[in-house]
């Protein structure tokens, strides 16, 4: 069964995008607005969630807490995407941005691909 993940970003062009390029590998669902993470990932039930930092509304942070809040949403990773830090930048923090892997938009397909395999380890979960 292919990896599922949620995709959350208020910007449809970056949702079209990483549908496209994670639609090779993985099975995507997208979301525009954040208040609905909860709901969309209880029944979507990703392996990982994957969420712009800077949303209006709600942003990652606040996403990633109301998912831990809910028991049958904890496990799952939330790997936050920013735009607002280049990749150097983001790698020069250890690939972790308020407490989560983080990856910048700018970063090759390559990296995020990665990132999201590097948080589906069991080592890095938990």
């Amino acid at each position: 069964m292919a990896t599922r993940i949620l995709v959350i970003d208020d910007d449809e062009a970056v949702l079209e995008f990483l549908r496209l390029k994670l639609g090779r590998d993985f099975t995507v669902e997208t979301l525009t607005d954040a208040r609905k993470a909860v709901e969309a990932a209880t029944a979507q039930r990703p392996d990982v969630v994957l969420c712009d930092i800077d949303m209006p509304h709600m942003n990652g942070g606040e996403v990633a807490a109301a998912l831990q809040k809910v028991a049958a949403l904890a496990g799952i990773p939330v790997v936050f995407m920013t735009n607002v830090l280049s990749p150097s930048e983001v790698q020069g923090l250890g690939g972790v941005v308020g407490g989560h892997r983080s990856i910048s938009k700018r970063a090759p397909i390559a990296d995020l691909i990665a990132g999201i395999r590097a948080s589906l380890a069991p080592a890095t979960r938990g």
